[in-house]
């Protein structure tokens, strides 16, 4: 049932029928279920899901940020409030790689890129990281789960 709606909203007017057809019950069984695993947690909710690069914004970075185990709490909420950071994640360090703050940031130009990317260092005051700036798209789907 999770796997039917982990893809995408049909275009329609009646999409949670066609989802329910999909998997075999009934469409109010199936909005109960959903209303459950979001009552539950393993759905958080839905939404659109908007395709960057085809509504203006052609640039886009991957930034890795060497910050503070003390600071990164404060730094990740500070960035994740950012219009332009769609996605943002604590990890650990690697040996040769102290970056811990990872954020996906989307502009419309390099200009713009480096402006967004300029200010989220001086609202957060981490000075040392690397903008990896991406090159070309080579997959972008939403996540697909597996039934249990």
């Amino acid at each position: 049932m999770l796997a039917v709606a982990s893809g995408d909203l049909p275009d329609d007017d009646h999409p949670f029928d066609l989802w329910a057809r999909e998997a075999g019950i009934e469409t109010d069984e199936f909005l109960a279920i959903l209303s459950r695993e979001r009552d539950g947690g393993a759905v958080r909710r839905f939404g659109a899901v908007l395709r960057h690069t085809e509504s203006g914004y052609t640039k886009n970075a991957m930034v890795a940020w060497k910050v503070d185990e003390g600071d990164a709490d404060t730094a990740a909420r500070i960035m994740a409030e950012s219009p332009a950071v769609t996605h943002c994640y604590l990890r650990e360090p690697a040996p040769d790689w102290p970056y811990t703050l990872y954020t996906m940031i989307h502009a419309a130009s390099s200009d713009e890129l480096s402006v967004i990317i300029e200010d989220l260092s001086r609202r957060t005051g981490i000075l040392e990281y690397r903008a990896l700036e991406s090159i070309r798209e080579l997959k972008k789907t939403s996540p697909g789960y597996l039934s249990p």
